[in-house]
């Protein structure tokens, strides 16, 4: 049995690539090629299907890529188990986020994280998608919302709060604004990344408003959409974590106080494992600390 093999065999499979595969492995595309050749010629099985323009799993290759994924699963746990007896936490850390949180909120704290440890490094992708744990071997994830995958634990570190701001240009020229309805007359700038971008549900206290807005202008980054109410053209629905800096220059107000669109917790979501690596531990007690603090 080749592991190197079985290891390149799993890469392929979930980068959809031999060349992609071949990158994150740091090896050439033909010793992948090669080794995967040799796998599916010792199982007697064709385990991906090549074309010039797509990689498929054949139904053996399914069986196989999940039986494997499974056993190196099993092979994590046993290195998180055997260095769990080690006290001083070491190795790499994956971890993803949103672009947007990184840069306004994990970039404060990352540094007093890498000096605390100094035998830890942390891989940081960021991006808007929920990656798959196994797949994108991911160890810890900042999410909001509620948690769907039993697979997977998590801690709450806060909520982020989301509520009406715009520049006091715009709000000079612009139509008197004292009840959620009136935002039906202004020009609002959406972000589409909310589950119903055009559908902004207020609330103050047992009161609530749900209003159909309109504008010229929608955007999937909170920046975006951020810098163009700076500049004036319209009220933004945004969550005040991402815009504390702007409110503090008086670049943004908050636009009717009393009414906000809820809350979303906010999580530090990992794998529901029984043995959790001391380096993962770290991150999570450390990073639970000192979000708690900048989040509220």
């Amino acid at each position: 049995m080749d592991l190197n093999a079985i290891w390149m065999f799993l890469k392929v499979a979930q980068t959809g690539s031999f060349t992609r595969a071949a990158k994150e492995l740091g090896i050439p595309k033909s010793t992948v090629s090669k080794k995967i050749a040799d796998l599916e010629s010792s199982l007697q099985s064709t385990l991906l299907l090549r074309t010039t323009r797509s990689l498929q799993l054949t139904d053996a290759g399914k069986r196989y890529y999940d039986t494997c994924a499974k056993a190196f699963e099993d092979i994590k746990d046993a290195e998180a188990f055997t260095q769990a007896a080690s006290s001083e936490p070491a190795g790499n850390i994956r971890v993803t986020a949103t672009a947007e949180f990184a840069r306004k909120v994990l970039s404060e704290i990352m540094q007093g994280f890498l000096t605390a440890y100094p035998n830890i490094s942390v891989d940081l992708i960021l991006t808007n998608q929920a990656l798959d744990f196994v797949r994108d071997n991911i160890d810890v994830a900042v999410r909001a919302g509620q948690l769907k995958d039993s697979n997977l634990k998590a801690r709450r570190v806060g909520a982020t709060r989301f509520q009406l701001l715009a520049s006091p240009s715009y709000l000079k020229a612009a139509p008197e604004l004292n009840k959620p309805s009136d935002l039906s007359k202004h020009n609002c700038l959406v972000f589409t990344s909310l589950p119903n971008p055009s559908v902004w549900l207020l609330r103050s206290g047992s009161q609530s408003a749900k209003v159909k807005v309109q504008g010229r202008y929608m955007a999937n980054s909170i920046n975006a959409i951020k810098s163009m109410a700076a500049s004036g053209a319209g009220i933004a629905l945004l969550p005040t974590v991402f815009c504390k800096e702007e409110i503090a220059r008086k670049e943004l107000g908050i636009v009717l106080p009393n009414w906000a669109s809820g809350e979303q917790a906010l999580n530090l979501v990992y794998q529901n494992s029984p043995f959790i690596a001391p380096r993962v531990t770290a991150f999570l007690n450390y990073m639970q600390e000192e979000l708690r603090v900048l989040l509220k």
